[in-house]
């Protein structure tokens, strides 16, 4: 059997409702303002240590051999001297200061910085998306493409339609 709410039922709940939010207001005055601030923080261990490796992903220009010319795609029609392709990619920034990284930006590299691990040891790889100098408006995620997995899955391959870190 169904119960319906009379008018009063309602009245009943909004009135509740109000008193409770009213009394909810009042907590803090009454219990002092740090009330609901934890007692201790404990940040994420994975910035209180500094990164194996750092890499930053930008765009810039390379040259390729030559090569019979595909107009308008191959060279480019916007590339400086002597560069004839524009690329997406990343470099290797490690060690670098602040200023330093942000002065890579427009310098992708190709091909991307190789990198080792051993199975079972710990690996820190900070990737910071500089941006793209000749395309501002695209944002684009990025991933680490692993290789030497035997059945590999997408999801753990760093396959970009599978998985954006």
């Amino acid at each position: 059997m169904r119960k319906t709410f009379s008018r009063r039922d309602l009245i009943k709940i909004a009135g509740g409702t109000v008193a409770a939010a009213a009394g909810a207001s009042l907590l803090p005055r009454y219990l002092g303002k740090g009330w609901l601030s934890p007692l201790a923080t404990n940040s994420a261990g994975a910035q209180e240590i500094a990164p194996d490796l750092y890499f930053a992903a930008t765009d810039g220009w390379i040259g390729l051999p030559p090569s019979p010319a595909l107009p308008p795609y191959h060279p480019d029609d916007l590339a400086p001297a002597p560069f004839t392709t524009y690329i997406f990619g990343f470099r290797n920034v490690t060690g670098l200061t602040v200023d330093q990284v942000r002065y890579q930006k427009m310098r992708a590299q190709h091909s991307a910085p190789l990198f080792w691990a051993d199975e079972g040891a710990t690996l820190r790889l900070q990737l910071t998306n500089l941006g793209l100098q000749m395309r501002p408006d695209l944002v684009d995620a990025h991933t680490l493409h692993w290789h030497g997995f035997r059945h590999v899955i997408p999801f753990f391959d760093g396959e970009p339609m599978g998985s954006v870190s």
